[in-house]
């Protein structure tokens, strides 16, 4: 069974792919754990959606279509979803 991973996992998956020099993919689990979005909504997103002349946003929405339950015949119960950007999401963009 699926659980989260404790903050002590998580560090020390960060610190691994940070030292394999794997930024991207350290930022994917970042913003995943402390954003919660699924990892499909955060490969939705482009860069101006999360950046505005190489400064981080202080918010990222993530539009209808890109969330779960946001196509087919229940889309209109569905919203597009705005987060705010915690501080250390914000120094790894």
């Amino acid at each position: 069974m699926a659980r989260p991973f404790s903050e002590e996992e998580q560090e020390k998956i960060l610190g691994r792919l940070r030292f394999l020099g794997r930024a991207r993919d350290a930022l994917l689990l970042e913003m995943g754990c402390y954003l919660g979005y699924r990892i499909s909504e955060i490969l939705s997103l482009k860069v101006a959606d999360v950046a505005v002349a190489g400064v981080a946003r202080n918010e990222i929405i993530v539009s209808r279509r890109n969330l779960k339950g946001g196509k087919g015949e229940h889309r209109h119960a569905v919203r597009s979803r705005r987060v705010v950007v915690p501080e250390r999401i914000r120094s790894a963009l």
